[in-house]
């Protein structure tokens, strides 16, 4: 039976991939994906690297059969749009459905939308990236100045929730970089100092 998603949900589902270490399963995930993506997966150098983006793709290729059952895992056929987003072959689906991919260190992320373009991001806040001189570089002039109110904690932390805000955003609207960092901005209200909404704003 097929798992149902309205146009007003997104699924999300999450994968640690130092937790598979099961031969037979990986070898199992390895029928599951075509020849040119058994082909990508072989470029990788490490083989840390090459088993997440196997788990990656049988991830994929199994959360897609689980919402139309009727086609099978090694089925799939994937495009690509002008700027290099990864979409479902369209002529395939009986519905439009959507995804999105992310991964860090051991941690894989997918979302799925019926028909809503979508972005996902995640991000280890182990990563030695949360800086001063980056947040200059990479944040709108409304969200640095917001940082600069926070002491070193909460830098740290607003740091991240805006980076994969903004990386989502730019996924979901599926065109990347040329999409300018600093031609929106998010913005943080809070209560007793806990964020409770995000909004958006756009450069004019």
């Amino acid at each position: 039976m097929s798992i149902s998603i309205s146009p007003n949900e997104i699924h999300l589902w999450f994968v640690y991939s130092e937790q598979i270490q099961d031969v037979d399963l990986l070898a199992c995930y390895s029928q599951l994906i075509s020849k040119s993506e058994t082909v990508k997966n072989s470029r990788f150098v490490f083989e840390k690297d090459r088993k997440q983006n196997l788990i990656t793709r049988a991830l994929i290729r199994t959360v897609l059969s689980k919402y139309v059952d009727h086609i099978a895992p090694t089925d799939w056929e994937f495009t690509h749009n002008e700027y290099g987003k990864p979409e479902v072959l369209s002529a395939m689906l009986p519905f439009p459905i959507k995804f999105n991919l992310s991964h860090t260190q051991n941690m894989i992320a997918l979302a799925v939308t019926h028909g809503e373009e979508v972005g996902i991001d995640v991000e280890s806040l182990k990563r030695d990236i949360a800086t001063d001189d980056l947040a200059k570089h990479v944040f709108s002039e409304q969200e640095y100045f917001q940082l600069e109110q926070l002491d070193a904690h909460y830098f740290h932390q607003r740091f991240f929730d805006l980076w994969t805000l903004k990386e989502a955003y730019i996924k979901a609207c599926g065109m990347g970089l040329s999409i300018p960092l600093g031609s929106f901005s998010f913005y943080f209200s809070e209560i007793n100092g806990t964020p409770s909404t995000v909004s958006i704003q756009f450069e004019k």
